[in-house]
């Protein structure tokens, strides 16, 4: 996005929200930090925020995320499983049968030449 165009969501933001007042401060920072976005998506998502909201926005109200960008949360069913999993290698862990642990231990017998 280029200075031209933050100037011109200032004006929209300005139109809407008397009280929203910027300067050349302002106005550099904004275009530090929406720089890599493209105007269009940004201008649908401040008339979307506009919409709804009786503050002006801030600069994340209005950034877009890139295409693609999901959060990765897992269903209920991978949930459970991790759960499950997590339980169960505490179990191993406290009655000692922990692979991690037995290996260690197998290692030392080689090492202090303990047969059995």
């Amino acid at each position: 996005m280029t200075k031209r165009e933050v100037l011109q969501i200032f004006e929209s933001i300005a139109s809407v929200y008397p009280s929203f007042n910027w300067d050349q401060i302002k106005l550099d920072q904004w275009h530090r930090l929406l720089k890599d976005q493209d105007f269009k998506p940004t201008e649908r998502a401040l008339d979307e925020y506009m919409l709804d909201n009786r503050f002006p926005p801030t600069i994340a109200d209005i950034r877009v995320k890139p295409s693609g960008a999901t959060l990765n949360v897992p269903g209920l069913n991978e949930t459970k499983d991790y759960i499950n999993q997590k339980i169960a290698e505490g179990a191993q862990a406290a009655t000692g049968n922990h692979p991690a642990r037995l290996e260690a231990l197998m290692k030392i017998r080689e090492e202090l030449g303990i047969r059995g």
